[in-house]
């Protein structure tokens, strides 16, 4: 399994898990778009360019994107200009959104799973587990957990007596306290004898 944050987009934040199942690679990818506010003065408009950048650059490459995530939009409301410029998108790179019960307590799908085959995501659930006011979205998919893999693993078993260990330590830190003192009276002695 390898994961990274991507940092090239600045109207959402995104990180990607690539997982290698049974010689097939699945790549997870986790979205979360902050709402519009008068700090981050972000708008829907550049998060739908960004985002329709980002889907361009990797839908070609990977056989198999699931993009989870907290969207912030109201893909429950059909006739929003945004969800639909959203739904066209989509379209265009052959993916779906997938969830279809509402994800937040005022009764609105913002928290969506997005995929190129519908036949990938199983027993989709959207439960209310009292984390927070979004609801968790929990799916299976159609792979097989891989074998777990017996390793023996040999080591050289040595039998140390700590009492003696100890002792060595103590008297390593007497010497290395014996000299730092016959130094320091040796230099001292010299600066004596120069005056």
């Amino acid at each position: 399994m390898q994961c990274n944050a991507l940092t090239t987009m600045t109207h959402f934040e995104c990180c990607q898990c690539k997982l290698f199942i049974n010689g097939l690679s699945l790549l997870l990818i986790c979205i979360y778009r902050p709402p519009p506010s008068s700090k981050n003065k972000f708008t829907l408009k550049q998060f739908l360019a960004e985002f329709e950048t980002f889907l361009g650059g990797f839908s070609l490459n990977v056989h198999f994107p699931i993009i989870i995530g907290d969207f912030n939009l109201h893909y429950d409301n059909q006739t929003e200009t945004y969800v639909c410029q959203m739904r066209d998108i989509l379209r265009t790179h052959l993916l779906s959104q997938v969830v279809n019960t509402p994800t937040q307590k005022k009764n609105h799908i913002l928290d969506w799973v997005v995929t190129p085959d519908i036949d990938l995501i199983n027993n989709l659930q959207v439960m209310d587990k009292c984390i927070s006011d979004h609801k968790v979205i929990v799916f299976e998919l159609p792979y097989c957990k891989p074998k777990l893999v017996k390793r023996t693993i040999t080591c050289r078993k040595k039998n140390n007596d700590n009492q003696a260990l100890g002792t060595d330590i103590q008297r390593a830190a007497e010497d290395m306290k014996n000299d730092y003192n016959k130094n320091l009276v040796d230099t001292y002695n010299r600066k004596w004898k120069q005056l």
